[in-house]
């Protein structure tokens, strides 16, 4: 569940946290011709992210945008919408995500620096072979001890967006406090007359 204001950047943080990567890469959205992401220096770039709102691009039940993560290993990932709801953001508790919500998934993610879907098959190929002699460089090359392709803890997304979420909230209440506190006072100098 997504806040349908939320700009296409923070939809950028909070698919990353589903995924459990931690944007290490260039990214892109695609809804028909239209691109928006951070290109590398050598592609064009798109729309500012921080501009666009997803209810800007989707609107109706099975719109969709396609994702591409790490535009080198060309993770692809149509995401759809599959409902929209009425909902009044004022009128959730402190305790309730403001942004989003994940009700659930399957399956682990391949791990961020893989570089696509052959390379995570033959990851997945070496991990799964206890006799493997490349087994312990494989996992220590991504960072992990273990790694389990079935697993996937929804409430340890959803304590990444509630700390998304908060560090959001928090910003914002200190920019409100800030524009009442920062007034534009007008110095002029005085002249004196001798």
């Amino acid at each position: 569940m997504v806040l349908s204001e939320v700009p296409l950047n923070m939809l950028q943080e909070i698919t990353q946290i589903t995924m459990g990567w931690w944007d290490l890469a260039d990214y892109e959205f695609r809804i028909g011709s239209r691109r928006f992401g951070n290109f590398d220096e050598k592609r064009p770039r798109g729309v500012e992210g921080d501009l666009v709102r997803l209810y800007d691009l989707i609107s109706e039940p099975g719109d969709t945008i396609l994702y591409t993560y790490n535009l080198k290993a060309n993770w692809e990932h149509s995401i759809e919408l599959e409902a929209v709801r009425d909902i009044d953001p004022h009128t959730l508790s402190k305790t309730e995500p403001l942004f989003a919500h994940c009700h659930g998934g399957k399956r682990a993610c391949p791990p961020e620096r893989l570089n696509g879907v052959a390379d995570y098959r033959s990851f997945l190929n070496i991990i799964e072979d206890p006799t493997n002699v490349n087994r312990e460089n494989t996992l220590r090359s991504i960072n992990v001890d273990q790694f389990d392709p079935d697993a996937f803890d929804a409430s340890l997304v959803n304590l990444r967006l509630y700390t998304m979420d908060a560090d959001f909230r928090r910003t914002e209440k200190d920019l409100a406090a800030r524009k009442r506190k920062n007034k534009l006072v007008l110095l002029k100098p005085k002249t004196t007359v001798n």
